[in-house]
């Protein structure tokens, strides 16, 4: 199911009222927009909370196809792949938050914010628990969101935080294996020296030594923490840069790999498009457009 799925950009749906920093909208908008199937897509720094309250879905994230029937919720992390395929007119709520935003508010709770950077199903057919305390907040931002009374923004920011809340202190039923599961500080440790060196090219076995470890048990606990290997993390963080920089300035694609400590720029070029699923030319016109969002911050994840 999730390979028939095409990985396309996406544009998420604005509103005109921005400083709330929340954005809401009925789950049966977005489907009846895209005839039910929402192709698969993903967002950089946006968190993203479901509640299918009528149908069903089959929702594939980062390659994980799973059949949900209303009641059912979700939560989606940033840089998580996923698509959807409704039953017409299922309905439900959708809770769109900046991931910046989010995490100031859960900058001091790291075990939290590590299970907010994982994606979450709950199958209400197995798991009834806590379903009407998270169904009234999904409510409760809906009429804030559409009201006017003194405090909106307020209200919605301290609604996002119990909601994120609520999907924080779930035993998750699906982990997104692109992103960490756990505090380890040795990765910590790794991605912060990573931010330091990953122009350079260093090799895993490199960064291993200056950490006083084996290259074998520091890619062991980076994918324990973040389902990836410790050369992809570092792989991850030069793809980022580039990202950043092919939305912020008009630098040359050839220029930017050469920054990036790419000898040969279509090597460059290649590596981005396996890692960000179009080439570099398409990655910049898809921002101008609209139709991708680049990273809001320098480092690989917020921390």
């Amino acid at each position: 199911m999730a390979s028939s799925l095409p990985v396309v950009p996406f544009r998420e749906v604005r509103h005109d009222r921005p400083e709330d920093g929340v954005f809401y909208e009925p789950l049966e908008l977005r489907g009846r927009l895209h005839d039910w199937a929402v192709p698969v897509h993903c967002h950089d720094a946006l968190h993203q909370f479901s509640f299918v309250t009528r149908g069903s879905v089959v929702s594939t994230i980062d390659g994980v196809c799973r059949r949900l029937v209303a009641p059912a919720v979700r939560m989606v992390a940033p840089l998580a792949m996923h698509g959807f395929i409704y039953e017409p007119e299922s309905a439900g709520h959708q809770v769109t938050v900046p991931t910046p935003l989010l995490h100031t508010e859960f900058a001091s709770s790291p075990a939290l914010w590590a299970r907010l950077m994982c994606s979450t199903v709950v199958d209400g057919e197995t798991v009834a628990d806590g379903l009407e305390e998270v169904l009234n907040l999904f409510e409760k931002i809906a009429r804030e969101f559409e009201g006017t009374r003194p405090g909106r923004a307020e209200a919605l920011r301290g609604c996002m935080v119990l909601l994120a809340l609520w999907f924080a202190r779930r035993e998750p039923e699906l982990i997104s294996p692109t992103h960490q599961t756990q505090p380890d500080r040795l990765v910590e440790r790794y991605r912060a020296l990573i931010e330091q060196r990953f122009r350079a090219h260093w090799p895993v076995r490199r960064y291993a030594a200056t950490l006083g470890v084996t290259a074998d048990h520091l890619s062991r606990r980076c994918r324990a923490a973040t389902g990836l290997s410790a050369f992809d993390l570092a792989e991850e963080r030069l793809i980022i840069e580039a990202r950043r920089m092919l939305a912020y300035t008009q630098v040359p694609v050839a220029e930017i790999g050469y920054g990036l400590g790419f000898d040969d720029p279509g090597y460059f070029s290649r590596v981005f498009a396996k890692k960000a699923g179009q080439s570099p030319l398409t990655y910049r016109a898809a921002v101008a457009d609209g139709l991708a969002m680049p990273p809001q911050a320098a480092s690989p994840a917020l921390p």
